[in-house]
């Protein structure tokens, strides 16, 4: 007989599930049992599975020891049976699992979800965040040569592009046994699927130009080790919202957040001494900024852009002369 769904040829007479797609069978394909018919006499227009068959179809995982298709082992599965289902764009794999579900005891069923809770709590313990902010990550270097490259610099190993498609992206903080410590530059570049990513304690260095262009880049998590970050790190970010630079970062590059039309809110630490030429320029959602004490030099045109107005609060009166109205900046000297 044939499976209605898909098209199968089914040898077995008594299969109540096609292999192929999982769908139900009409039981009327045998009219003789099987143990009626003399071998070698078999009734015209039936299909019977011939005796010498090393062919096990799906549902004999449900047959009873008797049943003649192959030998029985202590698990009353076929020995020699290919029960095994394949994935196929037709959503076989699927379908046959839920075939088999059906027959299964209920037993059978809570034991073969604890089994599947555990497969899929063992891929989301991979990488998992702690209470305290601390990523543990569990991941092989087999598993990170998926999502990253890599390259041996002097303290450890620079990330040198991102080739996976997570949208969550965890960057690792050791790879064979020694520590990352740059994200080298365009290492994201133009990743426009990414939407967060969190930097370990270990990275130092963020290199020119990191996460250019990630337009759906919503957050990043700058770790307190890092001390260096290249100009053009953040440039055209349009989703990027809030960003807190870590105590260390002792310079703005040029152009770092040129364009992130989004952004609000940015921390700017005392370890800063200098902003350089368009560092802000563009940014068309951020209205207000404070620069510490520590800063002394700032590019002019820092936060220069033609659609909206930049409230700079600073303690240094001298930098008022760089920002005159025509720049759309109103300057603020504590």
């Amino acid at each position: 007989m044939f499976c209605t769904q898909c098209g199968k040829r089914i040898d077995d007479p008594r299969a109540r599930f096609c292999p192929e797609c999982g769908a139900e069978l009409p039981q009327t394909a045998v009219s003789v049992p099987q143990a009626d018919i003399p071998a070698g006499n078999y009734a015209p227009g039936t299909a019977y599975a011939p005796q010498s068959s090393a062919y096990a179809p799906q549902s004999t995982l449900h047959t009873p020891r008797s049943s003649p298709y192959a030998p029985q082992n202590n698990a009353g599965i076929p020995q020699n049976a290919a029960y095994a289902p394949q994935k196929t764009d037709k959503g076989g794999f699927f379908k046959g699992i839920v075939g088999k579900l059906k027959g299964m005891s209920k037993t059978a069923k809570i034991i073969a979800a604890a089994c599947a809770a555990v497969v899929v709590l063992g891929i989301v313990g991979l990488v998992a965040l702690s209470g305290g902010g601390e990523v543990t990550d569990n991941r092989t270097d087999a598993e990170l040569e998926q999502l990253f490259t890599f390259e041996l610099g002097s303290d450890g190993y620079i990330v040198t592009g991102y080739i996976g498609d997570e949208s969550d992206v965890v960057i690792p903080a050791k790879y064979k046994d020694r520590p990352v410590v740059k994200v080298g530059e365009s290492a994201f570049e133009d990743r426009k699927w990414v939407i967060s990513v969190h930097i370990p304690g270990s990275v130092t260095t963020i290199g020119k130009a990191a996460f250019g262009y990630c337009e759906r880049l919503e957050s990043i998590s700058l770790p307190d080790s890092l001390t260096n970050i290249g100009r053009a790190a953040f440039v055209d970010c349009d989703s990027l919202s809030s960003i807190v630079i870590p105590e260390g970062v002792t310079d703005i590059g040029e152009r770092m957040f040129y364009s992130c039309n989004r952004l609000k809110s940015v921390t700017i630490p005392d370890s800063v001494i200098g902003i350089g030429e368009r560092a802000f320029s563009r940014c068309q959602s951020l209205n207000s900024i404070t620069i510490p004490d520590s800063v002394r030099y700032i590019g002019g045109s820092a936060f220069e852009g033609s659609e909206y107005t930049v409230t700079v609060t600073a303690s240094h009166e001298p930098y008022y002369y760089d920002y005159t109205a025509d720049k759309n900046v109103t300057w603020i000297v504590e």
